[in-house]
């Protein structure tokens, strides 16, 4: 036999894309080159795999690259995305090139169902070259199978990840259900749409559902360490479907229970791990649990109240929301002596704000601090002490409250989903003019 073959790999068209990561644990090159190597009559000389290198997840194939033997040509893209056409275009000139300097090569295997290497295949015919086509059935373009002299199918692996995904969703069919989630199921139906109300309705009822309920009596006592909270979660789900906890108000589940436990006989505990679990309000906790501290929370989340101590939560700002009062007294004094708020230590400021107010020293700082983590002071490069130089960038009035507006508003439409204007109106200065800045 001699080594008369050369064989080119579309590696995007064999992987379904850069952008779809569902196919490429299931594409083996190894597979692909005895799925070739099989139907030979000739000797493997060249091997060319044309694909964006650079591209993380491809590491997955870097060992059959080697193994194989398999030349990795790097491919970089036009302009267009990373891998727009540039290596259909490579590939297809790296075929021409070579009819001319290795005639002993007579039979090109293209794994590609791409139908634009049809007029390659055409223009190797002209050659006097053997063409064989190799890909999935499901993305073979008919042009490209009708110009090639045969054609090797490959065993799709969008197959295998449909399989395996079955396989995924029959196991959780398969998994035993908690008996209570079963009989809940089966007293009730999922809701369509809630509102929030209608949530906060039902997730108490769900509670009073494992009171009333005489299975449940003795874990809600105590024993096995009480209700998991896990089981309670499923019904929740089974019941309203997924639920937005920032969009209801709240920062995790864990902060919604314990604020649905409030007006319930059920209380949570939780042991050291953080690991939860629902009980009775009269029953002791189980040995390595305490109790939850109730939720203490706003009953409104829309309002400048409860906006104020959301700012304080995980993903917003861990400083204290200033008064409206003091922050349009404080910002004011600031633009009318802004050299003095310019290059200057946070300290030397406070100082200055002491000097010239009668608010207490923890409020004024507190306002420097927010006014910084709203992004109105810039540090300087130049440092004393490790203490950097701030300076107060803002201009005027007008533009600071955009600057702090801007930067507040879209901190809590990240964590509620939804924020009510005139709620946040009020956490501001009345003077402040909030719907023009946004």
């Amino acid at each position: 036999m001699k080594f008369n073959t050369a064989i080119f790999y579309d590696i995007e068209n064999l992987i379904g894309g850069y952008k779809k990561e569902n196919l490429l644990p299931f594409v083996s090159l190894k597979t692909v080159h005895q799925s070739i190597t099989e139907k030979l009559t000739g000797k493997v000389a060249v091997q060319r795999a044309y694909a964006n290198w650079n591209t993380p997840r491809l590491s997955v194939l870097c060992e059959d690259i080697v193994h194989l033997g398999i030349d990795p040509i790097q491919m970089f893209g036009f302009g267009r995305g990373p891998d727009q056409n540039a290596s259909d275009i490579q590939l297809a000139i790296d075929v021409v090139e070579l009819v001319f300097q290795h005639e002993m090569i007579d039979t090109f295997v293209i794994v590609s169902g791409d139908g634009g290497f049809s007029a390659l295949a055409k223009k190797l015919h002209k050659y006097g070259k053997t063409v064989i086509g190799c890909s999935y059935p499901r993305t073979t373009s008919q042009v490209l199978e009708g110009v090639c002299d045969s054609y090797i199918w490959l065993d799709d692996p969008l197959e295998e990840a449909e399989k395996m995904a079955a396989a995924q969703i029959e196991r959780v069919v398969v998994n035993p259900v908690s008996p209570i989630v079963s009989k809940f199921k089966q007293a009730f139906s999922p809701l369509t749409a809630p509102d929030r109300d209608k949530i906060l309705y039902e997730a108490r009822c769900i509670l009073e559902f494992f009171v009333q309920d005489e299975s449940q009596a003795a874990c809600l006592q105590g024993k096995n360490g009480g209700i998991k909270t896990a089981t309670y979660n499923e019904i929740l789900k089974y019941r309203l479907g997924g639920l937005s906890y920032p969009f209801l108000g709240f920062s995790n589940s864990v902060e919604f229970l314990r604020y649905i436990t409030q007006d319930s006989p059920c209380k949570l505990v939780q042991d050291k791990s953080q690991a939860c679990k629902l009980l009775l309000k009269s029953a002791d906790c189980p040995e390595g649990y305490t109790d939850v501290k109730l939720y203490g929370g706003s009953d409104d989340v829309h309002t400048a109240e409860h906006y104020r101590s959301l700012w304080k939560k995980a993903d917003l700002q861990l400083f204290t929301f200033p008064s409206p009062r003091v922050l349009y007294e404080v910002l004011n004094y600031i633009i009318d002596n802004l050299p003095r708020f310019r290059n200057s230590h946070i300290k030397s400021m406070l100082l200055l704000l002491e000097d010239a107010f009668d608010h207490d020293s923890v409020q004024l700082r507190a306002i420097l601090m927010f006014l910084r983590g709203v992004n109105c002071f810039e540090e300087q490069d130049g440092k004393v002490l490790h203490i950097p130089l701030m300076s107060f960038m803002p201009e005027n009035e007008e533009v600071a409250v955009q600057q702090i507006c801007g930067t507040v508003y879209p901190g809590l439409l990240k964590t509620l989903g939804h924020v009510d204007m005139d709620a946040f109106n009020a956490m501001f200065p009345a003077q402040w003019c909030i719907h023009h800045t946004l």
